[in-house]
């Protein structure tokens, strides 16, 4: 039987008992995570592994808590945990477009550039004053004096037979050429040469011919000790140098504690020898500029010792393990990247551009994520995914061939990567993942689930108080009372959408409880006294108010009849549905008019928006469940022989979910029977084949909704709302709709079936089936039986061949 349900049902009003304090004053702080265990539990197997693929994927609505949680576990346990090495990156004198990582001490990378670069002045200086000193430019003018010895010795048997010739040896670019002169030792003109007797220019000419030849051999020795020269000179430079260059990196590595084989006692000795190498470079950097070159003294050094800079990419100071918690992740944010800079037509980068990301500074310990931002953009996953699964960073650079200007490009050593990576987001992003990609599963095998509600207990009250106590101590709030603590913890009740739960979600909690004291102080005039019960309600309905702009505006469009809704007098094969509408943080419920029409026919149900594509699946389903309930209760022993269809008046949005399939049955059932509803009554429920009712989700806004649009339209105490017996728990109806019950104007009812629904609704018995297998006849279901029957004898009637004549003779005894 429908049962009408009293004002204490609709809502659960927080007893006075279950706050056994005055104010907050008397209530402990909130220290912990509440109703939430499976997900901490979760969390803490999650962090504690650290074997590849157990990674987090926290999982929960906004405002459950779930970054609360997870920052509170990492606060713990990141401090105890070691902290990781500091990384750097330095040039490769091999390969120069891939840079080396190198692996420090904890905090000692700062230094260590530090101490790299003032051994590196300290080097360059010595150099320089080493080679311009007085013994060693000594030592290299006796080189050069040495080779100008042999070279003269190589020409002068030439030099000496040229003169008895006639002739003179000149250089003339890199080769030397024989020259006629005159008698006094002059070079001749051409012109003077041809005014020679022809026998002396011939003479001239096969002297020179054959001193060319010999001069051919000279110039290979001539080249041969210039080399000779110069390896002398190189090996002179670098014997000078390398002693004060070695003492100063050795002093360097032993300062810094470098093993011998240690990466970073490796890449000094690559230094060391570099150092020697740019020898040349280095005497350079003081000298002044050619006349009329513009030269920047100062910037030719910064760019030359740039090629020595370390790169400090992470530097660990503190103690523990990083937490690294990204809001807003981009590619480069996370991976890092190679700025570049210009140089002339080209865009130039080397190892001192290189930023890091996310996952350095995280490196060793923990990077928390936003679903959002990796799955978002398909490149950020599939580095994410690469990194987790090769445990190393690479920095790559995206879209080189997009680039205007063409670009030197940088491949650094890989860095090892260990830190856990915590992704937060929703369920569905979750279901998502997991569903679409494999790697997900292997890479995120820690879930960590925060529900959105708690069970109501005095555990989970005292917990919610001390959370207002929290919020209270943080903003430096008014002290709450007693009676405000219960409103804030029935507003939980009614997040939660159940009688029995409180809602976990802390962020919408701790708005009303910041609103409230402001509403408070202006009250008040000041923020003296407690926060009261009063203050908490007129947050609560200021938040409502403030979102309730397009709720507000139908229902004007309800009240000066543009949207039609009747709240009086009957009409048969119409009831008023509920519908919820979600908008952002605000959700409304309002009555739509459905409209059902039956006619001679064969069977056929016509669900209009289906049939004009504004039906979703959901809500299709649910049509063919209840064409299944009207089959099964009338087509066992007749054919159907009506045509029904059914609307949603005045609806212009794809229809969607089965909320509605219990009204759409009492519209079709009204319309079979000929009996008209009441339309001061609302309908909300699906149903099944077998004609239960069952429970839906935003009872409590769709019982608002019609109560607001009733009390508009004047309440007399035949209005109300029909919703599945399942859902009488998750009533949480605002003050007024509980007071007018109270008082008799408005009404609620709950059912289990179709049949006592539509007993609600037609103040007519839906009728039992008696042991002959019939309804009675009065009941609704004889009078659809009853009805069918009609149309199925007007069927047969149409049917039926027509009736001929009888042919009758006339008085000359023809037929006609």
């Amino acid at each position: 039987m429908p049962r009408e349900l009293k004002p204490e049902e609709l809502r659960w009003i927080c007893p006075a008992g279950e706050c056994a304090f005055e104010n907050t004053g008397d209530v402990e702080p909130l220290t912990t995570i509440v109703g939430q265990d499976r997900a901490l539990r979760a969390i803490e197997l999650g962090l504690n592994i650290r074997q590849p693929g157990y990674n987090l994927f926290i999982s929960g609505i906004p405002g459950s808590g779930r970054n609360t949680a997870l920052n509170t576990y990492l606060d713990q346990l990141a401090p105890m945990l070691p902290t990781p090495s500091d990384w750097v990156y330095v040039r490769n004198f091999v390969e120069e477009h891939r840079p080396v990582a190198l692996e420090l001490p904890p905090g000692s990378a700062a230094a260590f550039a530090t101490r790299v670069e003032g051994a590196i002045a300290h080097a360059v200086e010595d150099i320089g004053r080493t080679i311009e000193s007085e013994a060693h430019v000594a030592r290299r003018e006796a080189l050069e004096k040495a080779s100008r010895a042999e070279r003269a010795g190589v020409t002068e048997g030439l030099d000496a037979q040229a003169r008895e010739w006639g002739l003179r040896i000149e250089r003339a670019g890199d080769g030397l050429l024989p020259i006629p002169v005159s008698e006094s030792g002059e070079l001749l003109t051409p012109q003077q040469f041809q005014e020679l007797p022809p026998e002396r220019r011939s003479e001239i000419e096969e002297h020179a011919a054959e001193l060319g030849s010999r001069l051919g051999q000279v110039m290979l020795q001539m080249r041969r000790l210039d080399r000779e020269l110069l390896e002398a000179v190189r090996k002179l430079d670098e014997e000078t140098t390398r002693a004060a260059v070695d003492s100063i990196f050795a002093e360097l590595a032993e300062r810094l504690e470098l093993s011998a084989d240690s990466p970073a006692r490796r890449y000094l000795s690559g230094v060391e020898r570099d150092l020697v190498d740019q020898i040349a470079e280095i005497v350079s950097l003081d000298q002044p500029p050619q006349a009329g070159v513009p030269v920047n003294l100062e910037e030719r050094r910064r760019r030359f010792l740039a090629r020595y800079t370390v790169n400090v990419l992470v530097s660990n100071t503190g103690s523990g393990a990083p937490v690294v918690i990204e809001n807003s992740a981009s590619y480069s944010s996370l991976f890092g990247r190679a700025a570049y800079r210009p140089a002339g037509p080209v865009m130039t980068t080397d190892h001192t551009t290189i930023q890091a990301g996310s996952l350095h500074t995280a490196n060793g310990g923990f990077l928390v994520l936003q679903a959002p931002d990796i799955f978002g953009e398909p490149a950020i996953w599939d580095a994410l995914k690469r990194a987790l699964r090769s445990q190393e960073i690479r920095i790559e650079a995206l879209g080189e061939q997009a680039r205007a200007l063409p670009t030197q490009t940088l491949s650094p050593h890989p860095i090892p990567f260990t830190a856990k990576v915590i992704v937060v987001g929703t369920p569905g992003v979750y279901h998502y993942a997991w569903g679409i990609d494999e790697d997900f599963r292997k890479l995120f095998k820690v879930k960590a689930d925060f529900g959105p509600d708690m069970e109501r207990n005095a555990e989970s009250l005292a917990h919610l108080a001390s959370f207002v106590r929290r919020r209270v101590d943080l903003g430096k709030l008014p002290p709450f009372d007693q009676p405000a603590i219960a409103r804030v913890i029935e507003y939980a009740t009614l997040l939660a959408g159940h009688q029995d739960k409180l809602s976990t979600r802390f962020v919408d909690l701790a708005d009303i409880v910041t609103e409230a004291a402001y509403w408070h102080d202006l009250r008040n005039g000041s923020p003296e006294g407690h926060v009261a019960r009063e203050d908490v309600a007129r947050a609560i309905e200021e938040k409502r108010y403030r979102a309730s702009l397009y709720e507000d505006r139908m229902q004007e469009m309800i009240e000066d009849g543009t949207i039609r809704i009747r709240t009086s007098g009957e009409v048969v094969g119409q009831v008023n549905g509920l519908s919820v509408y979600q908008l952002a943080d605000h959700s409304f419920g309002r009555p739509t008019r459905i409209t059902a029409r039956v006619s001679l026919g064969e069977g056929d149900f016509v669900n209009i928006e289906r049939e004009t594509e504004m039906s979703g699946r959901i809500h299709s389903k649910a049509f063919l469940s209840l064409v299944g309930f009207l089959q099964g209760k009338y087509g066992l022993d007749r054919p159907l022989a009506f045509t029904a269809s059914i609307s949603f008046e005045q609806v212009y949005d794809e229809i969607e979910g089965d909320s509605a399939s219990s009204a759409e049955l009492y519209a079709l059932l009204s319309a079979l029977a000929d009996l008209p509803i009441r339309q001061g009554i609302a309908a909300t429920g699906s149903v099944n084949q077998l004609g239960d009712v069952q429970a839906v989700g935003g009872v409590t806004e769709k019982v608002e909704g019609f109560f607001d649009v009733c009390a508009a339209a004047s309440l007399d105490g035949s209005q109300g709302v029909i919703v599945p017996g399942d859902n009488a728990r998750n009533l949480m109806v605002k003050d007024s709709v509980a007071a007018a019950v109270a008082e008799g104007r408005f009404r609620v009812w709950v059912v289990d079936s179709i049949d006592e629904g539509i007993e609600v609704l037609t103040g007519v018995p839906a009728g039992e089936r008696g042991a002959d297998g019939t309804f009675r006849p009065d009941s609704v279901h004889g009078r659809a039986i009853a009805r069918i029957e009609t149309f199925l004898q007007r069927q047969r009637e149409l049917q039926a061949p027509p009736v001929q004549p009888e042919k009758r003779a006339d008085k000359k005894g023809r037929k006609t």
